[in-house]
């Protein structure tokens, strides 16, 4: 089996590469078109972030003269973001009053910022957020990686692949 430069082994066109997936899914879970534009590296795994507005494009220069390297994630619509934010308090949320209070959030102006508003009280719960949400996007973002010939391995400290 052949091995790309950074020592991950490969096969049939499929490059395995540390990936971490929590991390790629907070970035499918935001806004389009938003403040900060998001990118995979296909060579080391590495995601990276940067500012929709640029006041120095050599910063990132990098990135934007390299789309063979670096592909855009595109997050997810903001339909299917409530949707899951929806399916968290329906499955995760036993507090009567929290579910209530995260339902009508969801229902109302800004939905999203005052969901997470709600729950930056509840520490506990916004926690459990994370590692729902981690785990509902898990397989997507493992699909989108393989779409790009990507297979998440274990491998490099703090970028752990392991989610299901």
């Amino acid at each position: 089996m052949a091995t790309g430069w950074d020592g991950f082994p490969y096969a049939g066109g499929v490059k395995r590469l540390p990936v971490d997936l929590a991390e790629l899914a907070a970035l499918l879970d935001g806004a389009r078109g938003g403040p900060v534009r998001s990118f995979l590296d296909r060579t080391s795994g590495e995601l990276e972030s940067m500012p929709r507005e640029v006041d120095d494009e050599a910063v990132f220069e990098d990135i934007l003269t390299a789309p063979e390297r670096w592909v855009e994630i595109q997050p997810l619509r903001f339909a299917e973001r409530r949707e899951l934010r929806r399916r968290f308090v329906d499955q995760e949320v036993a507090d009567p009053h929290l579910r209530l209070r995260l339902f009508e959030a969801l229902e109302g102006a800004d939905p999203l910022g005052r969901f997470h508003g709600i729950l930056r009280g509840h520490g506990s719960d916004l926690d459990r957020w994370f590692i729902f949400r981690a785990g509902q996007l898990a397989p997507l973002a493992r699909a989108w990686l393989s779409a790009l010939d990507i297979e998440p391995v274990e491998g490099a400290p703090g970028r752990p692949a392991s989610l299901s």
